[in-house]
């Protein structure tokens, strides 16, 4: 994992969430970084999401759960943070 990204993991662990063992939660993330390293995530990282996946999961939740969903999906997020 890139220094950096560790860094910026453990501010919001300390920040947001300082019950998580943060030592033991590193080193599980450590393990499974590689499950992440698809030809989706490779060239923008992790979290970035394709718009239309981000519609379609918004579609799926408003129909499944009964849920009414008004609204587009740059209204909740964004891949800014990515680029």
């Amino acid at each position: 994992m890139p220094k950096q990204r560790e860094e910026g993991f453990r501010y919001f662990l300390a920040e947001h969430r300082p019950e998580i063992d943060k030592p033991l939660l590193l080193a599980n993330l450590k393990l499974v970084i590689d499950l992440f390293r698809t030809n989706r995530y490779q060239p923008h990282g992790i979290g970035w999401v394709e718009d239309k996946k981000m519609a379609d999961s918004i579609q799926i939740i408003s129909q499944y759960w009964d849920v009414k969903v008004d609204m587009k999906t740059g209204d909740r997020y964004t891949n800014d943070f990515f680029t």
